[in-house]
Order: C-alpha cells, then structure tokens, then sequence
C-alpha cells in the first residue's frame, strides 16, 4: 500500500509528500558511437550506416553487419577472389627466389 500525495500531522508541523513524476520522454539513445576492432574490416568498405552493409572489397558482396561481423568473416573465409589473390601473392614471392641455385654438399 503505497500513500501518493498524502498529508501527515505531526506535533511540530505538516509534512506533505508529492505525488511521484512519471515521465513518458525516454532517454537519449547512446550518441558514441564504438570503433570498429575486428580485423575484417581491413575487407569490407563501408556503404551504409543506416542499413549497416559493407561490400567485400575483392567481390563486391554487399553483407550485413547489424548482429556483428560473423558473417563477414565466413564470407572471407570462403571467398574465392580473395583466396585467389592470397595463393598468388604467395607463389609470386617464392618464384623469385628460384633462380637463385641451391648447392647442396654430399659426403
């Protein structure tokens, strides 16, 4: 039982308790805004803030990002441009070195 704007008398004076504000305006939403740490973001571009897409910078594959980057970390996993840029990235570097001779010793 709760007294809402009820009055008491006391011996020394009146002591009146307002009844409580409630008030309907909800709180501000959350103005900072967090900075993006995971590390696929060096793969996607940001195209819209509002639809929170990013497109993957190798095959242009719009992907969402609303419940965090799981999915675009699937879609690097298994995209094939950039798997393919990888592979040749990495054979380019060790074709350099064959030209170079190998001399191994026998005894």
């Amino acid at each position: 039982m709760t007294n809402v704007g009820t009055t008491y008398a006391t011996s020394e004076n009146t002591v009146s308790t307002p009844p409580p504000t409630i008030s309907n305006e909800m709180p501000p939403p959350h103005t900072k805004k967090r900075r993006n740490r995971s590390e696929v973001w060096k793969h996607f571009i940001v195209l819209s803030e509002e639809e929170q897409k990013a497109s993957c910078k190798y095959c242009d594959t719009k992907i969402k990002y609303n419940n965090g980057t799981s999915s675009m970390h699937a879609h690097v996993s298994r995209c094939l441009v950039y798997k393919r840029q990888r592979t040749l990235s990495s054979t380019t570097s060790v074709e350099e070195h064959v030209g170079s001779p190998l001399i191994v010793k026998f005894d």
